[in-house]
């Protein structure tokens, strides 16, 4: 089969044959245009009702005690072992372990879909707009640089939940995230 090119001067012809993979379109002789692409079905996916503010904060809950527990322990541990620290040091070394136990919880414990201690209990998962699950390095971001963000102005970015339509927060809205009810645990 040949295609004509349209040229400045009109139609020139081109003795190129086209092939499956050679090109996208062909153009027929009253200007139509065919796609020579295959054509795939997309199998439709149930859309998951999206979690609550109430069931987000619970899973929010669960995994802050999570962190919380590993600074508890480490605590308890110097005072069984007569270590004194100053308070300013006891405060920044409890700081950086809890923000190790947190993204050890996003990253070590969350799965594909992220299912935190926390969204485990309440049976939550985060998946990308598209209903894949999110990745492992898009959930750490999240789950730090964007609850940083959303808890800008007094947490106003997780109270924007209330009033988004899909229920996205704005650390949703950033990294094209949503936090659906799991229907698969």
């Amino acid at each position: 089969m040949e295609r004509e090119s349209l040229t400045a001067e009109g139609f020139e012809p081109s003795t190129r044959s086209l092939s499956e993979t050679d090109s996208i379109q062909a153009t027929r002789s009253l200007g139509e245009t065919t796609s020579l692409m295959p054509r795939f079905e997309v199998e439709a996916r149930e859309v998951e009702a999206p979690a609550t503010l109430g069931e987000r904060a619970a899973a929010f809950l669960f995994d802050y005690l999570f962190g919380m527990t590993f600074v508890l322990a480490y605590q308890v541990l110097l005072i069984l072992m007569h270590v004194r620290e100053t308070f300013p040091s006891l405060m920044v070394q409890s700081a950086l372990l809890f923000f190790a136990a947190w993204v050890f919880n996003l990253f070590g414990l969350g799965g594909r879909n992220g299912p935190t201690v926390g969204k485990r209990i309440m049976g939550l998962a985060v998946l990308g707009t598209d209903g894949l699950p999110a990745g492992k390095i898009k959930l750490v971001m999240r789950g730090t640089l964007g609850y940083g963000v959303s808890a800008l102005f007094l947490g106003l970015g997780f109270l924007s939940i209330l009033w988004n339509p899909e229920g996205r927060s704005w650390h949703d809205r950033i990294f094209d995230t949503r936090v659906v009810k799991n229907q698969r645990t």
